[in-house]
């Protein structure tokens, strides 16, 4: 009976050696698994009117030498965006302010090991309004009104709200502020007329936008105005009559609720 545990005692032995064998040729017989990258999300700060681009900032390395490329994952708010698995970048047309985008990014090696996995997250922050603005007409006679036109968007469809202010000759028209119309009695020829406009989405202002125009000494129209009421059309030919001014019309235009007449001979310009 006493062989029995001596044998049993050289198997157990033998079986720790094996184990030991198997432990130090491992890294020969087993394909490693590559490193986690360093990522990043650039721009860092970005607003809903950038486009979000991953940037491998450390590269991944595997122990085996093997060629790596790199699967990458974006969520928003914590949902997955399926469409744009395996792309480096998100257009900004997809992003929203207040939004938080996060990239998920591992390496896989030749033998399609996923290695350890990587994340950067950034939060979409709100974009400025922007605007264009004119001034009809330009240049414009003294005895036009001058009238601002102003578009505006938002690339967070936010609504807009815009801020104007005018200057003649550099100097602040303070009680235009606010107003597109600047009547033709404020303005002399030679004078130079600027608008400002500043817009706001309710959270940022965008940058202020000007428009400036000459104001001309130039001959006000006949003292005479199409009767649009008594117009007519006829093989694409306007027909009408005019209608002149019941008053005497030397200096000053005058006007009724319709019509608005300026000093000049009354002319006839239709048939």
């Amino acid at each position: 009976m006493t062989p029995v545990p001596r044998a049993r005692e050289q198997c157990v032995r033998g079986y720790r050696w094996l184990l030991v064998l198997l432990a130090l040729n491992a890294p020969a017989c087993m394909n490693g698994v590559p490193t986690a990258p360093l990522v990043a999300i650039e721009p860092a700060e970005p607003s809903s009117d950038d486009d979000l681009e991953m940037v491998v900032v450390t590269e991944a390395s595997d122990r085996d030498g093997s060629v790596l490329f790199y699967r990458t994952v974006w969520t928003r708010g914590g949902v997955q965006v399926v469409e744009l698995d395996d792309r480096t970048t998100v257009p900004a047309e997809q992003t929203t302010s207040g939004e938080q985008w996060t990239v998920e990014v591992v390496a896989v090696d030749s033998d399609l090991e996923l290695g350890e996995e990587a994340q950067a997250t950034v939060e979409i922050s709100n974009s400025a309004p922007t605007l264009t603005v004119s001034i009809f007409p330009s240049p414009a006679p003294s005895f036009s009104d001058l009238i601002a036109t102003i578009d505006s968007s938002d690339a967070d469809g936010n609504e807009v709200t815009v801020r104007t202010a005018w200057t003649v000759d550099g100097n602040a028209r303070a009680d235009l502020d606010d107003t597109l119309v600047v009547p033709s009695e404020e303005t002399s020829p030679g004078e130079t007329w600027v608008i400002t406009a500043t817009p706001n989405d309710g959270r940022t202002d965008g940058a202020p936008i000007s428009a400036e125009v000459s104001i001309i000494n130039e001959l006000r129209p006949p003292g005479s105005a199409l009767c649009g009421s008594t117009s007519s059309v006829a093989n694409g030919v306007t027909r009408g009559v005019l209608c002149t001014a019941p008053l005497d019309l030397a200096t000053k235009p005058a006007s009724n609720d319709q019509l608005k007449w300026y000093p000049g001979p009354s002319q006839r310009i239709a048939p």
